[in-house]
């Protein structure tokens, strides 16, 4: 009864809106029918009809916009027709998608991880040293003579760079480059699960002639003659150093437990030289 009464109240409204119309277009066509003949001033009784039926009309308007708008008018109509009501789905729950992270595991100090290179603090050297977490450069040169170093990817024995050292020295001039811990978290590494430090190495001419070093954080620093150990080539070869020979003039052991750097030395006896130097690592 409730759609039915809606629909009545619709279409009175609706009439309403018609009929307002038509009078107020009636008075409309009298009041310029009547214009030549009487003065520009509009009849009050001819005003009052045109502006009721123009106010009827809009009343009635808002009226059936109204009850259309909330479905009156169009649930009226299904009663009266027999119609059913559209059924609406309901969309299925979407559930919200929580992206699962994978646990991390605690990185332990080991060969065989890959230190992030966040952690490295210069450049290549992370390409160059296995062992880079905190980890930078540093070379030094004294005349007469000097020694170049250069990360390049001709020196590269695997990654992408190796490092390229030139050395020339004189009378006691003497240079190098190395990898130092010093401005890392602890301010050393700690080598001492490893047993030797290795490297690969080649030369431009065979023969080439330096000497490694290994110092700690008590200056202790101890140097081993390449050519006791190896002969170099001009194809890249793995040299293996152990790391119990590390030791100073007084012959005490270098102490890997606080290693501040390794270093890659040349002096006047070492002649000229031209090498490459990747792949280092503690093992």
């Amino acid at each position: 009864m409730a759609d039915i009464s809606s629909l009545l109240m619709s279409v009175t409204a609706l009439l309403g809106a018609v009929s307002g119309l038509l009078v107020a277009i009636n008075s409309l066509i009298k009041t310029l029918s009547k214009l030549p003949k009487q003065s520009s001033r509009t009849p009050p009784r001819q005003m009052t009809l045109l502006i009721g039926g123009v106010l009827v009309f809009v009343l009635s308007v808002v009226a059936l916009v109204a009850l259309g708008n909330n479905g009156t008018l169009a649930s009226a109509f299904r009663t009266i027709t027999g119609q059913a009501a559209p059924t609406q789905v309901a969309a299925a729950p979407t559930s919200t998608q929580v992206p699962t992270l994978a646990p991390t595991a605690t990185q332990l100090a080991t060969e065989a991880l890959t230190p992030s290179p966040a952690l490295c603090l210069a450049g290549l050297v992370c390409d160059v040293i296995r062992q880079s977490d905190g980890a930078a450069e540093f070379s030094f040169s004294h005349t007469p003579g000097q020694a170049t170093a250069e990360f390049t990817p001709t020196c590269a024995h695997a990654g992408t760079a190796g490092v390229h050292l030139v050395y020339r020295f004189s009378d006691g001039g003497n240079g190098g480059w190395g990898v130092h811990w010093v401005g890392s978290a602890s301010g050393h590494l700690v080598a001492t699960q490893y047993q030797a430090l290795t490297f690969w190495v080649r030369g431009a001419k065979g023969g080439e002639k330096f000497q490694v070093g290994l110092k700690d954080r008590n200056q202790r620093e101890g140097y081993l003659e390449i050519q006791t150990w190896a002969v170099i080539t001009t194809d890249f070869k793995q040299v293996v150093l152990p790391l119990s020979q590390f030791k100073d003039e007084k012959g005490q052991a270098v102490d890997t437990s606080i290693v501040e750097n390794v270093s890659f030395g040349f002096n006047s006896t070492h002649g000229p030289g031209d090498i490459c130097i990747d792949d280092i690592a503690f093992q």
